[in-house]
């Protein structure tokens, strides 16, 4: 499964989203409603669904917090690709981020994932 997807294959399966996303089993529990059945939607449409279902600040936070974590993780590879190495700032609409904040953003899973393709 790639970690830009959030997939429902059926009604009484469970509802999958990468491990390297920090508290994916906190959207799949409150937000797994807004997959039907042998749906897969990108964490951008996903992101997009709470907001339109959900029209409350917390949830308009939570949402932006997965868009955030997928930019910042496409970024962090990008940069691995093109220059071989993690970046030391990321910019985005809410702030710029330094090396310590990109960390707490991705969390530790998408970190090792993201050192172990830095070191490959």
């Amino acid at each position: 499964m790639s970690y830009a997807h959030i997939t429902r294959p059926d009604t009484i399966g469970s509802i999958t989203a990468s491990k390297l996303l920090p508290s994916a089993g906190h959207f799949i529990n409150t937000y797994g409603n807004l997959l039907q059945a042998g749906e897969t939607l990108t964490l951008i449409e996903f992101a997009d669904r709470i907001d339109a279902h959900h029209n409350n600040f917390r949830t308009m936070i939570e949402a932006g917090e997965l868009r955030r974590w997928l930019e910042l993780i496409h970024y962090c590879e990008d940069s691995i690709v093109n220059f071989g190495t993690l970046p030391v700032e990321f910019e985005y609409t809410d702030g710029v981020y330094d090396f310590d904040d990109i960390v707490k953003v991705l969390g530790p899973e998408a970190m090792n994932f993201l050192l172990s393709e830095q070191a490959a």
